[in-house]
């Protein structure tokens, strides 16, 4: 009974109250049965049965005790029924849940299979986008490496990206020039034949505008077709997948090239010559983004690799020249020493054996010889040291930079006929021997150029010493030319004069400078670093 009771609660805590009150029945009939039966029994003459018997529940109650019983068992084998449904249920309820169970955990299990699938081929998709993205890095880097011009190489690479990628059909390459300012179109593909009013095509000239911009900005710009400009980043891009802000379609994308965080470049996409409207994905703008920071390093190695060939072609070049200068300059020295001294040599040896006959027939006349041999021998000790002052200056040497330039520049005028002013600016201190006499060359072979080339009134030399570096700057007012024509042109090189400046002032580490046009004149200017400390007060001196 107890264990029935017990139970009982059992089935309220699982939330079963009839089967708990099934069971209670059960528990009641079953102690009514056990106690009223055990207790009325039938009348014996034993004690207490004499008293308490079957014929005193019967007078009690009026019922018989045996049916009492019956009625106790019936309820209890009732009840009892109901109960054990519970447990019909319960196995059913337990089964139902586990194969509830069973679905969930299926229904977990293809949920992870999706999940899984769609990570795979999102891995996939992106292993196919990275591959992508090295192959045309790859093709970029060989196009860029082939022996061709650096034109030629970026337009290969420029046809290569357009052909690559599925929004453009046409494309542009913008390089800001080695002077630091000019920004240059170095190749152009796709863009129509069809002349503006200046000669170009407007997609040309909107092309040129944004990728101008996108280099003062150093960030993405991008161009709708309504002629609407705005930034570009990745997750702008996202947005404007999701949730298009405009309703005209993209037709130009401009991104900056970097090499080390500094702009050198932009690179213009454009989608000009489909009639259908093309969208720009976000996979496509990320493969964009890869290729344009790439692509800035390529090109800066491709144009020091250029450059760099193109120094050492020009070194050899030089070097040619240098030997073939130092010929000339040897059969000048010779020619002069053979024109003049040997000449004045020779004549003071004709003299001295005349003068040896005459000292006994006629000393009168041997005096007056040995006076003519005389002048000669001074005209020759004059031409020595001119010879000898054109070689290298003993000012130079003896007195230093500003000296030397001095009376270099009074030659000059001498020479020439071209007056010439000369400026000194800081302090007038003796400098290292390699620093005087690079200064020193700089400025003849400027000077020569000014004599032989500019067709100039007037020339001007401004020599500034300051504690940290030294400037010498030579002007003209002549006829001027085109540096560019004339240092990097593809024509036969003339101006070796300019390049042996150029390549003086990168031995001690300078920079060069020069400024010209046609009709304007020309302006060298030649800056080195000075490391030595000043000894002298701030002085001024004009020679002119």
């Amino acid at each position: 009974m107890w264990a029935l009771r017990a139970q009982r609660r059992t089935f309220r805590e699982y939330g079963m109250p009839q089967f708990g009150r099934d069971l209670g029945w059960c528990a009641i009939a079953l102690f009514l049965y056990g106690a009223v039966g055990q207790l009325f029994v039938r009348p014996t003459s034993l004690w207490p049965s004499t008293v308490v018997n079957s014929d005193l529940f019967l007078r009690w109650f009026g019922l018989p005790i045996q049916l009492f019983r019956a009625i106790m068992a019936s309820v209890l084998a009732f009840h009892m029924i109901r109960a054990l449904d519970a447990f019909e249920l319960e196995s059913r309820r337990r089964l139902e849940e586990a194969h509830r169970a069973k679905l969930r955990a299926q229904a977990a299990a293809l949920e992870a299979e999706r999940r899984t699938s769609r990570q795979m081929e999102r891995l996939n998709e992106e292993l196919r986008l990275t591959t992508r993205e090295l192959s045309l890095l790859l093709d970029l880097s060989n196009l860029l490496a082939t022996p061709m011009s650096l034109r030629e190489r970026l337009h290969n690479v420029l046809e290569r990206i357009v052909r690559s990628l599925d929004f453009p059909d046409a494309g542009m390459i913008l390089l800001i020039g080695r002077d630091g300012g000019m920004l240059h179109v170095q190749a152009t593909i796709g863009f129509s034949s069809a002349n503006g009013l200046d000669g170009q095509a407007p997609e040309y000239r909107w092309a040129m505008r944004l990728g101008e911009q996108c280099v003062a900005q150093g960030t993405t710009i991008c161009r709708h077709r309504d002629g609407i400009t705005h930034t570009l980043s990745l997750e702008r891009m996202v947005r404007e997948v999701e949730s298009p802000c405009y309703g005209s379609p993209l037709a130009m994308v401009s991104l900056p090239l970097a090499f080390q965080q500094q702009v050198i470049g932009s690179i213009v996409l454009a989608c000009i010559q489909s009639e259908e409207e093309k969208s720009l994905s976000t996979d496509e703008f990320k493969l964009m983004l890869g290729v344009a920071q790439q692509l800035g390093l390529s090109i800066e190695n491709a144009r020091l690799h250029q450059e760099a060939q193109e120094r050492e072609k020009r070194l050899g070049e030089l070097l040619h020249q240098v030997v073939n200068a130092q010929e000339a300059e040897r059969q000048r020295i010779a020619r002069e020493l053979h024109d003049a001294t040997a000449q004045s040599l020779t004549a003071i040896a004709l003299g001295l054996r005349g003068v040896e006959a005459l000292l006994d027939e006629n000393p009168v006349v041997a005096v007056q010889e040995i006076r003519e041999l005389k002048s000669f021998s001074t005209d020759a000790l004059g031409e020595l040291r001119r010879i000898i002052s054109n070689l290298r200056p003993p000012q130079l040497d003896d007195l230093g930079l500003v000296a030397a330039l001095q009376w270099y520049i009074q030659e000059f005028e001498r020479r020439y006929g071209i007056p010439t002013d000369f400026v000194v600016e800081g302090g007038e201190f003796r400098l290292p021997s390699e620093y005087e006499t690079v200064l020193f060359r700089i400025t003849q072979e400027a000077l020569t150029n000014v004599a032989k080339h500019a067709s100039a009134s007037r020339a001007f030399v401004r020599l500034e010493i300051r504690p940290t570096h030294i400037c010498v700057t030579i002007q003209d007012d002549g006829c001027g030319f085109d540096p560019e024509e004339v240092l990097e042109g593809t024509r036969p090189r003339t101006g070796w004069g300019l390049l042996g400046i150029q390549e003086r002032a990168l031995l001690l580490g300078g920079h060069y400078e020069i400024h010209s046009a046609p009709g304007q004149g020309t302006r060298i200017r030649v800056r080195v670093p000075l490391t030595m400390e000043p000894e002298d007060v701030e002085n001024t001196a004009v020679v002119g």
